[in-house]
């Protein structure tokens, strides 16, 4: 019986790795501009659905099997979203349920894990999904950098919203449908390949994966990222700083040298960005303005200022629109404008597709739904997005999870003996930081399916067990 037992658990196990590739592959292919809104993704979608629902089926019925720390907090987020689901029946049905099935998702089966995996079972799928999530960045930028050399770009218009491609706006998208969420796939990629060039000796592989690190960088360059170059920045200063406090855990003043260099390097690759684009636009500039001395030669109409000035806008990246009257972009008069929403209703929320509707009925007057752009749907912000959506309910949970979790991450990601399982543990929680750091700025890990919610909903359950593995004295047994 009892090994009866222990197969049917084993079996479960691949059945959820399986899911959580299929997950990843679904959420991925949902925010490229390549296989958006095509019959592909329904293809993936509903096996992978339909194997979640029997996991997390599987999963009720073995709770005593699975124990994460500060589960029970995401288990009462997910009441509250299906409360405020009840409460707002009127809104986008089809939606919200949608949303409420990848909450379970994310806390249930991505987060959660068994509480008897042992630290090299951990290891392993950690190493699986950043492997996975990088090389599929990688073929992402590349694949984006030749539609920026291409000329290529695509703009197709929906009932609901917009869907951009290619070069377009003068910032490239490449195959992400937001340059922001690609930003973010590239700046964690770039990590994740820093990390990985430890294992590598010979001089040819080192070399591939700094041309990796370029490749990131240049995109993150391109995209006009300012998301992106805040999550450079926090990977850059959290895998600098518990990298040299380890490093210099002997010397005195450790704490204070390892801080300062990790902030210096860190606004050191924030700028990175600036500095390549500055430096592409110069290029594009000056080899415009030759292709177009070279097209005049022989013409009676040679071009004017003002028509090399729009070729050479035509092709160099920039914001078509000047942010020095508002250096946020209009999130203060969204953000604000989630508060005011939040005061209306602020017990079970609006919930995540109701609050635009919610505000044309209620309150006409508020930022999303009145102002010369267009009508929000998104605050950009998770914190304010779950406050409006879910109400005190959702925010309470929320909070306490994220401080809990993180809290108990930094009291215990230092404290692994073995020297290969902390490199992993400080680029796995250097990319929760960095991914973490942009969903202040945009709907990242919640309320918008893409890669970064599921590495990062995967990554915080595996860190949160390695860590409780460590505890328990499995990690230097076992070593890496």
């Amino acid at each position: 019986m009892q090994r009866s037992l222990s197969a049917f658990a084993s079996f479960t196990d691949q059945c959820e790795t399986v899911f959580k590739i299929l997950f990843f592959l679904y959420a991925t292919m949902s925010f490229n501009c390549v296989t958006f809104g095509t019959f592909v993704i329904s293809l993936i979608m509903w096996p992978t659905f339909i194997l979640g629902a029997l996991l997390i089926l599987n999963r009720v019925l073995h709770l005593k099997r699975y124990r994460t720390p500060y589960m029970w907090w995401l288990a009462a987020l997910l009441v509250a979203a299906c409360i405020s689901f009840i409460c707002n029946l009127q809104y986008d049905l089809r939606m919200n349920i949608l949303y409420i099935v990848t909450w379970a998702f994310y806390f249930l089966l991505l987060y959660v894990q068994p509480h008897e995996r042992n630290a090299a079972a951990l290891k392993k799928e950690l190493h699986l999904f950043a492997t996975l999530y990088t090389v599929v960045t990688e073929v992402a930028v590349i694949v984006s950098i030749g539609m920026l050399f291409a000329g290529y770009s695509v703009r197709v218009d929906f009932e609901g919203g917009r869907m951009l491609g290619g070069f377009v706006d003068s910032r490239l998208y490449g195959m992400f449908i937001d340059p922001n969420a690609g930003a973010t796939c590239a700046a964690v990629a770039m990590f994740w390949l820093l990390h990985t060039m430890h294992r590598y000796q010979r001089v040819w592989q080192r070399a591939a994966l700094g041309v990796g690190v370029a490749l990131n960088l240049f995109y993150i360059a391109l995209s006009d990222s300012r998301t992106g170059m805040v999550v450079l920045l926090v990977i850059a200063f959290v895998y600098t700083l518990l990298s040299l406090l380890r490093l210099w855990k002997q010397r005195r003043l450790a704490p204070l040298m390892a801080l300062v260099s990790a902030a210096v390097i860190g606004l050191g690759c924030f700028c990175a960005p600036t500095l390549v684009k500055k430096g592409y636009n110069a290029a594009v500039s000056w080899w415009a303005v030759q292709q177009a001395e070279q097209s005049a030669d022989g013409s009676d109409a040679p071009l004017t200022e003002a028509e090399k000035q729009a070729l050479i806008d035509s092709m160099t990246v920039h914001r078509d629109y000047d942010l020095s009257g508002d250096i946020s972009n209009r999130r203060f008069s969204v953000w604000l404008s989630g508060v005011e929403i939040f005061l209306e209703r602020p017990l079970f929320g609006t919930t995540y597709t109701g609050f635009t509707d919610f505000a044309r009925e209620h309150l006409p007057e508020t930022y999303i739904v009145n102002n010369d752009h267009m009508d929000m749907n998104t605050f950009d912000n998770e914190i304010i997005n779950t406050m409006v959506s879910n109400g005190v309910l959702g925010l309470i949970p929320l909070f306490v999870f994220a401080f809990g979790i993180f809290i108990f991450l930094v009291r215990r990601v230092g404290t692994f003996k073995d020297e290969q399982t902390y490199r992993l543990a400080t680029v796995g929680f250097a990319a929760v930081c960095g991914i973490a750091a942009s969903a202040m700025f945009r709907s990242a890990i919640l309320y918008y399916v893409s890669s970064n919610s599921v590495l990062f909903w995967a990554l915080l359950g595996l860190l949160s067990m390695l860590c409780s593995a460590e505890k328990r004295g499995e990690t230097h047994e076992q070593g890496h």
